[in-house]
């Protein structure tokens, strides 16, 4: 208990002059404090027992737990969260950084900090998902073993609301500090729910208001071969544009429009067209499409033909008068 009142003074003191310090001052006083608490804990809880710093919390850990410089949880555990009803989200951004730099010290897993910063238990908050997705990072730097797959595996795993993480995602594609590693976990995110049979990712798309062609350009649908490549992404958005069209969504497009989009945008090779006719041909949820996707082929391939032959006739009178233009 003791310990306690000395960690809420201390921490009382610190924030009243945090505010004159500079963001390097912050980090390192922080760090100081917590170890200098840690090391104070020691001498005040019960026998065998101690306050492991390796997260912005304190929490009561068996001695005989340690493995690895990691920190095992009991059951009784509690968090400060719960203990002094301070939320992670209402703490300045400097402190959680601190925590989470004393927690890659130890090399805690991103699953644990998704634990710790209590994304699992309730409501997630854009911002202390934001901070995750920072350690998530630096631990990438450090193992790489723990990767975007992983991340999206967890995510799934966790139980957590799929739609507002996807919400959350979409919107950090407005910042262009954090854009592409939000691309990249959403599109994990995307490649790990592509089997799934209740449209996960189309029902978190719809729910963020994300059109089928901001959609097509997060998932990559717009690079050279992707029909055939992402051949598995195409299905799942072209399932998006099917849900939309059956909610009478405003955000729906016509099934010409989401043809000529693939046609033209996917920039597929002239074999990936068929291979992706076929397979939107063996799902009956999307087997009208595959008229559509028949006559933008042609379209395509017609256009490109009258193409090449203008630039043929073009060239023969070059040769013959000298001229481009008659």
């Amino acid at each position: 208990m003791r310990g306690l009142v000395i960690t809420v003074i201390a921490g009382t003191y610190f924030f009243a002059h945090a505010t004159s310090l500079d963001d390097t001052d912050q980090a390192i006083t922080a760090f100081n404090m917590s170890a200098s608490l840690h090391l104070g804990e020691l001498a005040h809880n019960q026998l065998g027992r101690l306050q492991p710093y390796g997260s912005a919390v304190n929490v009561s850990t068996n001695v005989s737990t340690y493995a690895s410089g990691e920190r095992l949880f009991d059951h009784i555990d509690q968090t400060n969260e719960e203990r002094l009803e301070l939320p992670w989200h209402s703490m300045p951004s400097w402190i959680i950084e601190c925590g989470m730099r004393i927690w890659l010290r130890f090399k805690t897993s991103p699953s644990v900090a998704f634990e710790r910063l209590g994304l699992a238990e309730r409501r997630i908050k854009p911002r202390i998902f934001a901070f995750w997705m920072k350690y998530f990072a630096w631990y990438e730097r450090l193992d790489s073993t723990f990767d975007y797959p992983m991340a999206a595996d967890m995510l799934v795993r966790s139980g957590g609301n799929i739609d507002e993480v996807v919400a959350i995602l979409m919107s950090f594609f407005q910042d262009g500090r954090i854009k592409e590693k939000a691309k990249l976990l959403h599109n994990a995110l995307a490649k790990r729910l592509e089997a799934a049979t209740d449209d996960v990712m189309q029902n978190a798309w719809q729910r963020s208001k994300s059109s089928p062609r901001v959609v097509f350009q997060i998932l990559g649908l717009d690079r050279a071969n992707a029909l055939t490549e992402k051949q598995g992404s195409v299905i799942q958005w072209l399932k998006y544009t099917e849900m939309l069209s059956r909610l009478d969504d405003p955000l729906k497009m016509s099934d010409e429009h989401v043809a000529q989009m693939l046609i033209a945008k996917g920039k597929p090779s002239p074999q990936g067209i068929p291979e992706l006719i076929s397979a939107v041909d063996q799902l009956a949820r999307l087997r009208y499409l595959v008229g559509p996707l028949q006559t933008a082929s042609y379209t395509r391939t017609k256009t490109y033909a009258d193409h090449i032959e203008a630039a043929q006739r073009i060239l023969e009178r070059f040769q013959e008068t000298g001229q481009l233009r008659g």
